[in-house]
């Protein structure tokens, strides 16, 4: 067997529009690609991802009817302003002096964006999960923009 897995993976490749090179020990590798036959279609460059909870203003957990409405919200707006979104679910916590280790069930809601598109959104963005923020009651909601996290609200620890 030669190069990628034979001369078939370099087929494959040179089939996408995919320049590729051998070198001395006659491994193939990338060297570049048509952009008249690309398969690279568009730089989505900001990541971004909204954490949607899953409890009230009490912080009892919402049912599931409402915790899917919530989702379908920022699920459309995210779809209106960038294109789309990809949902991760998961369960997120922190520590309480009064009453320890609390843990509820998250939605991560995951955006990717153009420069140019998150900049001319983002302000809409963040209109939109304030006003959420406050009609679903939360003290604050997490949204992060290429893995820094933010708090929209108040923080926990102020």
């Amino acid at each position: 067997m030669k190069g990628w897995y034979g001369d078939k993976q370099r087929h494959k490749l040179a089939s996408k529009g995919v320049k590729t090179i051998r070198d001395s020990q006659g491994n193939y590798g990338l060297k570049e690609y048509n952009t008249e036959a690309p398969i690279i279609s568009a730089r989505l460059e900001v990541e971004q991802v909204i954490y949607v909870p899953s409890t009230n203003v009490l912080q009892e957990t919402i049912s599931g009817e409402e915790m899917r409405i919530r989702i379908n919200e920022v699920r459309s707006v995210l779809s209106k302003l960038f294109g789309g979104y990809t949902s991760v679910e998961g369960i997120g916590g922190y520590l309480s002096d009064e009453f320890g280790l609390i843990e509820e069930p998250v939605v991560r809601i995951i955006s990717y964006a153009e420069k140019e598109s998150f900049r001319e959104n983002s302000d809409d963005l963040i209109d939109f999960l304030e006003e959420k923020r406050k009609e679903w009651g939360q003290l604050s909601m997490g949204y992060e923009i290429e893995g820094d996290m933010y708090y929209l609200g108040e923080t926990r620890w102020d």
